[in-house]
This record gives structure tokens, sequence and C-alpha cells, in this order.
């Protein structure tokens, strides 16, 4: 084996590579040395580094892992570009189907150590040779209806053999999720550990299958997943084509009015000049509630008086709909007067739910309504040590019916109490 450092160990901004002497590879998802969201430039690196690592005959196995206490649970949809066009859904087709593909057609054992939920790519871990798993893991394909897509990348396939083939049908209609221990017994996952004990013994694991002949290890990899290498490339094509059609179908949707997920998706400019990355949340699975915080709870019995009550007095309050990007409407008697406004026109909050984000923040997400047309709205709170609101950040859908609600709350709201400036639009600074 070679001492020196390959040079594609340090290549890929989100992939961090690492080799014992033995040959076995560490490859670790991350952002900013932090867990990992899956990104455009991820999804972009990732056929690369695996044909590099392919390619390295000093690589005997690989361990596939995440960062800290997840495997992967975020997504920026954003950074994806408008995969409504099909020129750039041509982009993400091609790289899609690498991905997979070499992934599967990798010529060593596979030895996933899953450090914890895995909500976007499971199965990237699921495809492992062996499967190592955190007894907090939990796995699921949200972004995929939650965006309003066919899942076509290949998960499906992944989890057919996995889990089985009605199982995955069930839970891919459902949009369910399996743990862990689920999967264990299922036959997904080889062994559930306690998180610090994961990667340790995957590791091991990695060093026993090493210390074998290379040439044994690698055609066992390759016949082991002789049949996934097959359905993977016959699936992908038509799958990645049918979830591109999907795609392109988003701002269609109930005659253009209801782009149930397009808002998320599409990161091209729209017509208030608010990009897509200016009112993006990340996509995550957050675990629902059942105990209502106060605000939640207000706004869930209509009580708009006890939801002022849950507010701090210098309570901060951004969305890009009403002000300009990285402005806020401070203080109470200001969020007051704009939640009034809100509620005068939308009508009071319907189907509100309540999610807890990984950071510690929670999500409150509730229907409205202007002049018959649903108008959904999320709000991204924190709170302090007492329990207060010390901020909140809205986003809210679809555009057509968005146009109209900011309309009004310009006419209702400025100059007083929002300023003037608080409603230039970041399009129009970007022409001066």
């Amino acid at each position: 084996m070679t001492t020196a450092t390959p040079e594609y160990f340090t290549a890929f901004k989100n992939i961090a590579l690492s080799r014992t002497d033995s040959g076995v590879l560490t490859l670790r998802f991350h952002t900013d040395g932090g867990p990992a969201t899956f990104t455009g430039q991820l999804h972009t690196d990732l056929p690369r580094a695996l044909f590099e690592i392919g390619d390295d005959r000093d690589n005997r196995v690989l361990v596939l892992t995440g960062t800290g206490d997840r495997f992967m649970t975020d997504l920026d949809v954003a950074s994806f570009g408008d995969v409504t066009k099909p020129e750039q859904w041509d982009r993400t087709i091609a790289v899609g189907r690498r991905v997979i593909q070499r992934l599967v057609d990798l010529e060593m054992p596979i030895v996933a150590a899953v450090n914890g939920p895995a909500f976007v790519h499971s199965e990237y871990a699921l495809l492992a040779d062996i499967v190592v798993a955190a007894d907090t893991t939990v796995f699921s394909d949200f972004p995929h209806l939650t965006v309003g897509v066919v899942p076509g990348d290949g998960i499906l396939i992944a989890w057919e053999e996995a889990i089985g083939l009605n199982r995955t049908r069930y839970l891919t209609l459902t949009q369910g999720s399996f743990t862990a221990e689920q999967a264990e017994r299922w036959g997904a996952v080889a062994e559930v550990l306690p998180l610090e004990r994961v990667l340790p013994r995957a590791t091991e694991l990695a060093e026993q299958l090493a210390a074998r002949p290379q040439m044994l290890t690698r055609y066992m990899a390759a016949t082991v997943r002789q049949r996934i290498s097959r359905r993977m490339a016959e699936g992908t094509q038509l799958g990645m084509a049918l979830e591109g059609l999907t795609a392109a179908a988003l701002p269609y949707r109930n005659g253009g009015r209801g782009m149930t997920a397009a808002d998320r998706w599409i990161g091209a400019r729209g017509e208030t000049g608010i990009q897509m990355e200016d009112t993006f949340m990340p996509i995550s699975a957050p675990a629902m509630r059942t105990s209502k915080r106060t605000l939640t709870a207000a706004l869930q019995a209509g009580d708009l008086q006890a939801a002022v009550a849950a507010l701090r007095q210098d309570v901060l309050f951004h969305t890009p709909i009403l002000a300009t990007v990285g402005d806020e409407v401070r203080g109470l008697p200001t969020v007051l007067k704009v939640l009034q406004t809100a509620f005068t026109y939308l009508g009071m909050p319907q189907n509100v739910e309540e999610f807890q984000n990984p950071d510690g923040r929670y999500i409150v997400t509730f229907d409205g309504a202007i002049d018959g047309n649903l108008i959904q709205t999320a709000m991204l709170v924190t709170e302090d040590a007492q329990g207060k609101v010390e901020s909140i950040r809205a986003f809210q859908r679809p555009w057509p019916v968005v146009k109209l609600f900011r309309e009004y709350m310009e006419r209702n709201l400025r100059p007083d109490p929002v300023p003037d400036a608080l409603w230039e639009r970041p399009a129009s600074k970007a022409r001066q």
C-alpha cells in the first residue's frame, strides 16, 4: 500500500475520507464538520468520489457513515436548481444514476455505520453488504412525497431488496418509516447498537474483511450484489424519468394555484424577486409532538390573546413575504399588529400541528384561506430558557395565493407599523 495521502481524499467539500494501514477506507458525510445536509454539490461530488475510491486498489473495504447523531436528515432543495426544467433534470438524472450504480458496483465490501436517523437517501446505507445501526436510527424517505415527486432514484429498489416488496410499497405510499430494531427483525440491518459503539463495530468488521485476500473480497462483493446491480441499471432510468416528469408538473397543479411543494423545489428567481434560498427552511423529518407548547395551543384554540401572551416583549418576526431578506419586524406591539392583520384576512388557523426540529426549535404549521383558496403557513419558532417565544420565521405557500396575502398586508401595515424600507424587494435593490 502506498503511504502518501491520495489527492482525492481532500477534493470533496462534504465528504471526509480516511484510511487505515490495512486498507479500510471510511467515507463520512458532513457539512462544515457537522451533520450532513444533502446538497446539489454533495450530489455531484459523490459519484466522482466513488469513482476514485473504486479505482484505488489500496482501498480494500469501505465504511460508510454520517457525522454526529444522524446519518442524514436534511436536504437543501434550492441548491439543485430549477429541476422543473428539462435541462436541469437531465443533469440531475445523469448524476443520480451514476451515484447509485457506482455504489452497488464497487468491487469491495461495504459496511454501513448508520449513526442515527436516515431521512434522506437512506438507500445509501441499506445498500451496504453489512449494516450496523444505532438504536436511535429511523429510516424513511421524507423528501420525495413531501416535495411531491416520484421516488425514482433507486430508493424503492434498495428498500425492496432490504425489507421486502409489499412492506416497501406500504411504507412508500403512506410515507412511513421504520426503526433500526424493525430493520433488524426484517433482515435489513445486521446489528443494532448504542450510538457510541456503531462506528467502532463497523470498523472492526471491515478490518476482518480487509484481512482476507483482496481478490476474494473484491469478487465476493461483485457476486453478492449482482441482482441489485442489474435492478438498479434497469430501474433508475425509467424511475428518474418519472421523478423528473412529476417535478415538471409541480407548477401546474390545481390550475397553477396548488403548487403543494414547488416553492420548496424551484430554485429560480420568482415574481417577487425573492430566490428560493431566501425562503429556504431545510426539509427534515421532525417528530410530531403530542403535547403542544403555549403558542401552538393558543393558535389551535383560535385564541390570539393567548398566542400573544406567549411572546417576549422584544420578539423578532421575519418573513420574506412581508419584508426584505435579513430584516425583521421587532417588538411585541408591531408583531401583534401583524398577527391581527394576518388572521383578519386568513381566518383563525385550521389544522394546526407542531413538530420538534432536531436543533431544538419547533415548527408550527396551519392552514388558512383567501377567497376560497388554501394558503399554508409554517412557522419556525425559537423559545428562550423560560419558554417565551423570542423569534418566529414564517414561510407560506403556494405563491399565487401568497401574492394576494402580501398585497393585503402591505395595504394595511405600510408604513405604520411596518416602515417602507422593510417592504422593498431584493430584486429592486439589485437593480440600483
